[in-house]
């Protein structure tokens, strides 16, 4: 059953900030209390999680096991690393304190299988349109079979036109290779981030091209992902030209059309309800949690 995305009635889109060649159109107007959550990164960094490779491991999936007494959220595009292969989480999720889920997630990593089940703990998220084939190929996925699969071979083709692009080294094809290739240069945009402050998420451009939305219902969940997510953005934003900016009435019609988006829902395989939907110009996918939005990412469409 399909309906209207709801769920962002209430936010607004701001004036614009500039951080090098990032225009950041900030989202404001809402604080949704969902009690204390802990981001995937902090969860590990506390040994509040264990992540690792199934007793028999498969490429698409991997266990999560939440040990603490509160919830765990998950980015889509989100890295874990570490065990046979680098991986990237599938789809948002919010899993259950004192729990143990399969997640769904894909390679990031082409070239290797090989060394330990567990998984250490990372603070990379993926850059906007690698999020982009995964949300795309997520949603057909899920409209086909029900499944959060994604296209492997689109993901490995996107990360190795990356290393290429950048005249990059990497034994084996990884994603982790290209962030630290790079780090000095996605430093450098934290630099200014401080004034990112009291907000929801963001509308990304980079130069005068639509990278991608984040959209969070609590505004400390989004501070504590600011930092990943401006150096997540960054790195698609390396690559691209200055020109001319887009103005606030572009990013308040892309996100007025994503308000009238019609959605349709699936069941998550964490906590909550998925939703997916496509524009236009934008394909996307959410989190909805006791009838609130959680999470919100959009995306260009995949030509």
């Amino acid at each position: 059953m399909e309906k209207q995305l709801l769920e962002i009635e209430g936010f607004k889109v701001g004036e614009p900030l500039f951080l090098k060649n990032l225009i950041l159109f900030p989202l404001t107007n809402g604080n949704k209390d969902f009690g204390r959550v802990e981001i995937l990164s902090e969860a590990k960094e506390k040994k509040h999680i264990e992540v690792r490779e199934l007793a028999s491991p498969k490429i698409d999936t991997v266990i999560i096991k939440n040990k603490s007494p509160h919830r765990v959220f998950a980015l889509d595009g989100e890295g874990i690393i570490g065990a046979l292969q680098d991986r990237v989480i599938n789809t948002s999720a919010l899993i259950a304190e004192k729990s143990e889920i399969e997640i769904p997630v894909s390679c990031v990593e082409e070239g290797r299988w090989s060394g330990s089940h567990e998984f250490l703990r990372a603070r990379t998220i993926s850059y906007p349109s690698l999020r982009a084939i995964i949300c795309s190929t997520v949603s057909s996925s899920l409209h086909k079979t029900k499944k959060f699969a994604t296209d492997q071979n689109q993901i490995w083709s996107s990360i190795k036109k990356k290393i290429e692009s950048f005249k990059i080294t990497s034994r084996t094809s990884s994603l982790r290779d290209i962030y630290s290739s790079f780090r000095r240069h996605l430093e450098s945009y934290q630099e200014e981030v401080a004034f990112l402050k009291d907000l929801n998420g963001l509308l990304v451009f980079a130069g005068g091209r639509l990278l991608c939305l984040d959209l969070f219902a609590n505004k400390k969940l989004f501070n504590k992902l600011k930092d990943q997510l401006i150096t997540s953005y960054a790195l698609d934003a390396l690559e691209i030209k200055t020109s001319a900016p887009p103005r606030v009435g572009e990013a308040k019609r892309l996100f007025r059309e994503i308000k009238e988006a019609k959605v349709k829902t699936f069941p998550s395989f964490s906590l909550g309800d998925e939703i997916r939907f496509e524009t236009k110009d934008l394909i996307g996918r959410g989190l909805v949690f006791n009838n609130s939005l959680f999470h919100l990412s959009a995306f260009p469409k995949i030509n």
